[in-house]
């Protein structure tokens, strides 16, 4: 899978991987399992300031792959963090200069509930968010 690093190096962020040598396979159609790692990614990057952090962690829990992407933004508000899934909605820190249509994260969790996983978010106004995936693996 090719990440763009570009705007990442431009924005001054870190970016932290931690993916175990080996892995099992997880049930995925592989351009859909990209898609959602990188809307994922794309995401933190849009909304992590210059300077900011961002990792990628993968690790196997039973017969899932939890995927966790986490960064430094700006959090999400607690009574948004389920919306943020529906189709077209943009929360208070997208409707500024950010560009979007709101339609990402309602794609990865479609595409995530197409495979069998779950997605959700976790985060805390001023102090970043995580988004994670589980997904089963063969």
């Amino acid at each position: 899978m090719d990440i763009c690093i570009l705007p990442i190096e431009q924005k001054q962020q870190s970016l932290e991987v931690d993916i175990p040598k080996t892995l099992p396979p997880v049930i995925a159609d592989p351009e859909s399992f990209e898609h959602i790692i990188t809307n994922l990614l794309g995401n933190s990057n849009k909304f992590t300031p210059r300077g900011g952090e961002i990792s990628l962690k993968v690790r196997v829990d039973g017969n899932r792959m939890v995927i966790e992407v986490r960064d430094s933004g700006p959090g999400i508000p607690e009574e948004e963090q389920e919306l943020i899934f529906e189709p077209f909605y943009r929360g208070e820190f997208s409707t500024g200069s950010t560009k979007g249509m709101g339609i990402g994260l309602a794609t990865v969790k479609q595409m995530v509930d197409l495979h069998g996983g779950t997605v959700w978010a976790m985060s805390e106004v001023g102090k970043g968010s995580t988004f994670t995936v589980s997904l089963p693996v063969i």
